[in-house]
């Protein structure tokens, strides 16, 4: 079978990251786990232990059902912790009714005992040495159950079992005993006796690696494809974002050099006003010195002359400056419509990538959720992932 990405890339086209796709895997994932019905919960699921004292953390998992003994165990709530242990309470947990609760996330089990059920069948511990007793020797406890004697290496055969059953300590057994009568010394093995504490239900997955994968632990074959289709819808969203993204991106580029070209500087002529010898001469005229007024009338009609030759000399050189200016100006607008056109069809080519984005969005929520909703029995309805 194809990878989970080539499968996505098959719908979507390539291009985006296998790491986004592992994450879009990821949530899609558990959605579908969150709906699927009993059935499916049944055949998909694993056991899990149930530590004794820690209890397990369950944040990660959809749980369907806890087993204790073989027997289904009651949900209680946080509040009934230490009722369920307790003997004069009507919460009390027994053998064939077990309880478990969730306090911040970890789940305990218990079945009548003052601690909850431990995942392991027997738990036998080494406390001394002694004689009589050999590593391997089996050992038949009252009623018929038997326990082999267990131990690492210890310095001498052992003496005696001490049989703990649900908190209740039982006499010693001795070598060959068949009963709980006897007497023993010297090593004591503790047996207790811990019926199997097991969750049964999904857990979440937290990494799935596209490039390689080619199946989704926990999702049953059936909901596979909605999986792909999710991360597919996923990556059609991407796709937008990034077309709109990059398409504003050429816009304000595109009208900042415009902007640039439009506002560049042009030469002006300098103002070739006489208004300081005219105020002068205001002065002159005003303290009736005719002798400075002449002089003033005189000097601007110097200066007037000197203007008119400065003025036909500038006009000379402003034609030829707003000729280049005119120039420079014809080629800017040339410019400016060039890089207009460009953008105007750089964008009606995003234009139509986003349309035809947006089309294919619609195809795969409608797929996917007429595939969520044949699944769930329902009549197909309209819908989006966001």
């Amino acid at each position: 079978m194809a990878t989970l990405k080539t499968q996505i890339d098959n719908l979507v086209g390539a291009g985006l990251a296998s790491t986004l796709y592992d994450n879009w895997l990821v949530a899609g994932a558990r959605t579908v786990v969150d709906i699927l019905k009993d059935e499916d919960m049944e055949r998909h699921s694993t056991a899990v232990s149930i530590p004794k004292v820690a209890g397990l953390d369950v944040t990660l998992y959809r749980i369907w059902q806890i087993l204790a003994n073989g027997n289904t165990a009651i949900q209680r709530i946080t509040g009934n912790e230490s009722q369920v242990i307790d003997s004069n309470s009507f919460y009390k947990a027994g053998t064939l009714t077990p309880a478990y609760i969730i306090r911040a996330g970890v789940l305990k089990c218990y079945d009548g005992r003052t601690v909850a059920v431990d995942a392991n069948n027997t738990e036998i511990t080494l406390v001394g040495a002694g004689t009589n007793y050999d590593n391997g020797d089996i050992v038949t406890l009252a009623g018929g159950m038997t326990v082999s004697v267990s131990t690492a290496a210890p310095a001498s055969p052992v003496t005696a079992v001490a049989v703990y059953g649900y908190g209740t300590a039982q006499p010693a057994i001795t070598a060959g005993a068949t009963t709980t009568n006897g007497s023993g010394s010297g090593c004591t093995i503790t047996v207790t006796l811990a019926p199997t504490s097991y969750l049964i239900g999904i857990q979440y997955p937290t990494a799935i690696d596209s490039s390689t994968a080619t199946d989704i632990t926990g999702v049953p074959e059936n909901m596979h494809y909605a999986v792909i289709l999710y991360s597919a819808i996923q990556s059609r969203i991407k796709q937008i974002s990034d077309t709109t993204d990059s398409m504003q991106t050429l816009i304000s580029a595109t009208l900042s050099s415009v902007s640039a070209l439009i506002t560049s500087p042009m030469t002006v002529v300098a103002d070739l006003s006489i208004s300081t010898q005219l105020t002068a001469m205001e002065t002159a005229l005003t303290e009736q010195d005719i002798e400075l007024v002449t002089a003033n009338i005189n000097d601007v009609q110097v200066r007037i002359q000197e203007w008119k030759t400065r003025v036909d000399a500038r006009k000379t050189e402003f034609d030829a400056d707003m000729q280049k200016a005119k120039e420079e100006f014809d080629g800017t607008v040339a410019r400016v419509s060039s890089d207009l056109g460009t953008l105007k069809a750089r964008i009606e080519s995003y234009t139509q990538k986003l349309a035809g984005y947006t089309v294919g969005l619609k195809e795969l929520q409608s797929e996917y959720h007429g595939l969520i909703n044949l699944y769930l029995g329902k009549t197909q309805q309209q819908g989006q992932v966001n």
